[in-house]
């Protein structure tokens, strides 16, 4: 059994942030945990890894994946939309340079209007962008995900 934080998951016992602390014992209180900085909103539960299945750790066929990010929801639930995404990627990174948009200056706030900018023009009934011929709605998306990553690397956030 593993101490595991329901709202970040996190399971090291010495890591418990100070909102989730009640019922447990044989822990180090004043190390609050560094994988997360949101409020906590819930007790820690007391569950160990498990199968989804039901099957045991040393079961033929065990995977200990219950509860863990399932990104596949995501990759193939938006097979189109992530492609459109990706060739807004591909002219930026042919205007510009690769991965170039992570040294933009102020980039959170930056990305945050053009974000907005096509998302306007897309709601004044424009599509397609004419000066590159992609979808506003593409457009809007990548920016909205390259705010995102400044946001979560100014706190400092990675993932599991």
């Amino acid at each position: 059994m593993r101490d595991e934080c329901k709202f970040c998951q996190h399971i090291d016992r010495r890591f418990v942030p100070a909102s989730c602390r009640k019922g447990v014992t044989n822990i180090d209180y004043s190390i609050p945990c560094p994988f997360n900085t949101k409020p906590h909103l819930g007790p820690i539960c007391t569950l160990p890894e498990s199968d989804p299945t039901g099957r045991k750790p040393n079961d033929p066929g065990a995977k200990l994946d219950q509860g863990k990010n399932r990104l596949g929801l995501v990759m193939f639930g938006f097979s189109k939309a992530l492609q459109a995404v990706g060739r807004v990627g591909t002219y930026g990174a042919q205007k510009y340079s690769d991965n170039g948009w992570m040294q933009v200056p102020d980039g959170k706030a930056r990305y945050t209007d053009a974000m907005l900018r096509h998302l306007m023009s897309e709601a004044d009934g424009e599509e397609i962008d004419p000066s590159t011929g992609l979808m506003h709605a593409a457009q809007t998306c990548w920016n909205a995900l390259a705010r995102l990553e400044f946001m979560l690397r100014e706190k400092g956030e990675h993932g599991p």
